[in-house]
């Protein structure tokens, strides 16, 4: 496990600068990749495979890493320091890993599948620690749902081209305990022998099941935890294939509101959510008028409500999930409070337009996945995914996961 794990780093990762004598030149990727890789992936990809394909276990492949002039594509006007330069910027060159595990050989003939492990939170559970009952049980089941698919759609393909053997998916739910989704890892990693693993949503969660994965040396692939700070740890072979919070909020840097107002869910997603908000609207001098939490679960926002209303706000924030925010919305209205809405991108489901109803006219959310919610054909990968997501055997048909 550990090998494929390390070689997979190396692949989708990035390894180091080449130094030292002159090589021979390398042959094309047409020489050296098979024909069913070379249908599968991207130029980049085999770009990169072509690089390290012929090299010794002592040899550093140059793959170019990728050098960024500013994180995250933060705006100009966002940056802090204001005109100062720092002495030092850091995650603004690609990550790199140089350590061995390439040339560690794979499993005997006895594996019959290569498996992927899951954790997500997909069956309610009551703790401390979530703060009573869970509550993202409607995305977790939506990102295995996502799993399935990949996983049928590579098996229909022939699977583990190497071996033509399938994958298979180990299924770990994400009861919301730090301690439990460390264990859970645990069992993936040594005792099943995943391969590799996907999850989870819960921030929290997310780092502590990573931590783990940094000493097992698996590769975490995570399509589900928007907290900016999962990808600031540093581990090789950890990576994320959606944007954060950060992206979000900076979109809406262009509505140039004065007087702005923020309500949100008093866990760590509301919390680590708004952040951007609140630090830009002090660096533009439009300080954040009230910032109201709620207990995550709640019917009634009057309270909150009511102190937003006194300081007249002219656009109201909400970072939490979509049931909270339809209801937040309708009580809104229902007080003739008209000012916009913004929320993040847990208001894009059905669940928030079946409660809002009229009222979510206007709404305005940030969004990381493919644009389905209005046109659901309005790219081709859209159509693809959502076509497949519909008419997959195992699958319910209903609105494209973000698996």
């Amino acid at each position: 496990m550990k090998s494929n794990m390390l070689l997979g780093a190396t692949v989708l990762l990035a390894a180091s600068l080449a130094g030292g004598q002159a090589k021979k030149p390398a042959p094309t990727t047409e020489e050296t990749l098979p024909p069913e890789l070379k249908a599968l992936i991207d130029p980049d990809t085999a770009e990169v495979l072509r690089r390290i394909s012929n090299l010794g276990p002592n040899e550093v492949p140059d793959l170019r890493l990728r050098q960024d002039t500013n994180y995250a594509h933060t705006s100009v006007d966002y940056e802090p320091y204001g005109a100062i330069k720092p002495y030092k910027e850091f995650f603004l060159k690609q990550m790199e890993y140089t350590g061995p595990g390439r040339t560690i050989p794979e499993p005997g003939p006895d594996l019959k599948t290569v498996k992927i492990g899951f954790i997500g939170p997909i069956m309610s559970t009551v703790s401390v620690a979530t703060g009573g009952k869970s509550h993202e049980e409607v995305l977790g089941i939506k990102m295995l749902e996502g799993a399935k698919l990949a996983i049928e759609e590579a098996n229909e393909r022939g699977g583990y081209f190497r071996r033509h053997i399938p994958f298979e998916l180990d299924v770990r739910n994400d009861n919301g305990l730090w301690g439990a989704s460390g264990n859970e890892i645990i069992n993936m990693a040594y005792k099943n022998q995943d391969w590799a693993l996907l999850g989870t949503i819960d921030g929290a969660n997310s780092h502590i099941a990573i931590r783990v994965a940094l000493k097992a040396e698996i590769v975490v692939m995570n399509s589900g935890d928007t907290d900016p700070t999962f990808i600031e740890t540093n581990i090789p072979w950890v990576m994320r294939c959606i944007g954060d919070d950060r992206q979000m909020e900076y979109l809406l840097r262009k509505m140039d509101y004065k007087r702005l107002a923020i309500i949100r869910a008093s866990n760590r997603y509301g919390r680590f959510g708004v952040r951007k908000i609140v630090d830009a609207a002090r660096r533009h001098q439009r300080p954040v008028l009230a910032e109201m939490a709620y207990k995550v679960g709640s019917e009634d926002f009057s309270l909150q409500l009511q102190r937003i209303k006194e300081v007249n706000p002219d656009v109201i924030f909400h970072w939490g999930d979509a049931h909270e925010s339809a209801l937040i919305l309708n009580q809104m209205r229902k007080t003739g409070m008209t000012q916009p809405y913004i929320a993040s991108d847990r208001s894009v489901s059905p669940e928030f337009v079946k409660i809002a109803d009229a009222d979510a006219e206007g709404v305005v959310c940030g969004y990381l996945g493919i644009r389905i919610v209005k046109t659901p054909s309005s790219t081709p990968s859209a159509r693809l995914f959502g076509n497949a997501s519909t008419t997959s055997p195992t699958l319910t048909p209903r609105t494209p996961t973000m698996g």
